[in-house]
């Protein structure tokens, strides 16, 4: 995750991952976020699925110096809440870019 993250981290950015014009029946809510890192950075950036009570199946997050990466997939979470979920995070002062899509079912499983 070196130079790649780094590089990313550099220019604040908002952008939304999608690969299809339709979800299917079963996905999964894919979000990217880069911020500041700091000791509370991932409780902060939990709280708001929590109170939103969206189901996490997956959370990877690592640091590199000053800076975070987060990687979040959610079961279950409509678009609506999930463009909501996008803009608080966009709101906190931790946070300089936000991106979220879908996953596939299948492309989960694999």
């Amino acid at each position: 995750m070196g130079a790649s993250v780094s590089a990313a981290l550099a220019s604040p950015a908002v952008a939304e991952i999608s690969y299809q014009d339709e979800e299917p029946a079963k996905s999964r809510r894919l979000f990217l976020i880069e911020g500041v890192a700091g000791c509370d950075s991932l409780a902060r950036l939990l709280a708001p699925f929590a109170v939103q009570q969206a189901r996490l199946t997956e959370v990877r997050y690592s640091e590199a110096g000053d800076r975070f990466s987060a990687r979040l997939e959610v079961a279950e979470l409509s678009r609506q809440r999930a463009e909501t979920l996008a803009e608080r995070l966009r709101q906190f002062p931790i946070v300089t870019s936000v991106c979220f899509g879908w996953l596939g079912l299948a492309a989960v499983e694999a």
